[in-house]
């Protein structure tokens, strides 16, 4: 998985996201950190796309309940 690569995931609520990787980024947080969207751990993985109108979308891959690369 790297910038360039098409990707489709199924989020965790059920959004569908599907577009171009521009970024993914390793997120740190203390040990025993707390996110706010109440994950818990150390680290996590945040991908950016840009979908197919043009807009950028953002996601946990911790979240994904399916990851493919196109």
């Amino acid at each position: 998985m790297k910038p360039g690569n098409k990707i489709s995931a199924q989020y965790h609520d059920g959004r569908q996201v599907t577009g171009t990787i521009t970024m993914v980024e390793n997120q740190s947080g203390a040990d025993n950190a707390v996110w706010g969207d109440g994950h818990t751990g150390a680290d996590r993985i945040m991908v950016r796309i840009q979908n197919e109108k043009g807009n950028f979308q953002s996601f946990w891959i911790d979240k994904c309940v399916s990851v493919d690369i196109l």
